[in-house]
This record gives structure tokens, sequence and C-alpha cells, in this order.
């Protein structure tokens, strides 16, 4: 029996579903090859300081571990569930931007849950930066992404950017039809000028 072809939605939810596990692995694999280790890797700007962090994002919020790690399920949970939402609605932009927090969550999740802490690694020394990790970064950039495209919903209608689509690819589909025309009619020209040199060999 031949192996059923996986159709492109599909591809799409598997190469994001892909890309998460991908972005947990990084940085549990930072975690584990920076741990205890100081380098400066652009002086006066950026090093690696390792620390032991016992609150949320960025540091902050310092407090019960068994009431963070169980907020941080229910929010991962919530996301799981808006994820499967746009995964069938086809939005995977909005997907996307909501697998980057999942990831980012979810790799803090499990050092709180390995550790007791999470461990943070990231030192911007130009300025007065909290220590940070990649699942930070991850989480951050979920959100920004997640921000843009709801303010652009609401600058924007979907209908109208539905509209704009379709209007796009009608315009793509006449350009198609007027070069297999503009093909059609130079193969025509071409068979005409056959028949005629065959009619004037043969009248020769």
């Amino acid at each position: 029996m031949k192996a059923k072809k996986i159709n492109r939605t599909t591809k799409k939810k598997i190469i994001l579903l892909l890309i998460g596990v991908f972005l947990i692995i990084i940085d549990q694999a930072a975690k584990f090859l920076l741990t205890q280790k100081e380098l400066t890797l652009i002086p006066n700007v950026l090093n690696i300081s390792y620390l032991q962090n016992e609150g949320v994002v960025f540091g902050l919020f310092n407090g019960d571990l068994l009431v963070i790690m169980a907020v941080t399920a229910v929010i991962l949970g919530f996301i799981v569930k808006l994820i499967i939402h746009y995964f069938n609605e086809k939005k995977f932009v909005y997907a996307t931007s909501l697998i980057f927090i999942l990831s980012g969550g979810f790799s803090n999740l499990l050092d709180r849950i390995l550790r007791g802490y999470v461990i943070d690694y990231i030192n911007i020394t130009l300025f007065n930066f909290p220590i940070f990790n990649i699942a930070d970064i991850l989480i951050t950039l979920g959100v920004i992404m997640l921000f843009i495209l709801v303010i652009r919903d609401l600058i924007v209608p979907e209908r109208k950017r539905k509209e704009k689509k379709e209007k796009k690819l009608k315009k793509k589909e006449e350009a198609m039809k007027a070069k297999v025309k503009k093909m059609e009619e130079k193969l025509d020209t071409k068979i005409e000028e056959v028949v005629k040199e065959e009619k004037e060999k043969e009248n020769k």
C-alpha cells in the first residue's frame, strides 16, 4: 500500500511543532553547557554569567516554587488550547507566536521541575538589566509578535485582508492568462508560417 501524502496544512503544523521542540532543546543545551560558567563575550557589553533564578521572567516575582509552577502550567495549558484553535483556523502566524511563548515557558518550567530554579546566563553589562536566558527571549519575542498581530487585526480587519489577498490572486491569474494567450498567439503564428512554407514548396 502506498503511504498517504501529507497535505500542506499538516506539514505546517508538524514544522511548527518541531521548531518548538528544537527551541526547547537549544535552551536546555545552553543551560547545561553554561552551568557554573563565567565568560566575557564582548568586554563591557555582553557576558555569560551563571545565575540561579527563583523568580519568573528576567528574575521578576520571586515567590513560592509550587505556586509559580502551578500558575505557569495553567498558562501553558491555555496557550496549547489556543495553538490548537489557530491550527484548526489555519492561522499559522498566530500559532507561531504562541509556540515561541510555549517553548520558552515550558523550558523554564522544566528547569523548575528538575532543579527547583531557572538557570539564567545572558548578562548585558552595557546597562543595568536582569540576567536572562534564551527561553526568556522566546517568551518576549512571542508576546511582541502576538501584540503586533492583535494591533494589525484591529487596524486592518480580516475581511479587508482577504479582499486584498483575493485581488492579488486575481491579478496573478489575469497575468498568467495573458501570458498563456500570448504564447498561444505565437504558436498559432508559427504554425501559420510553417503551413505557408509547405504550401509554397508544393506550388514549386
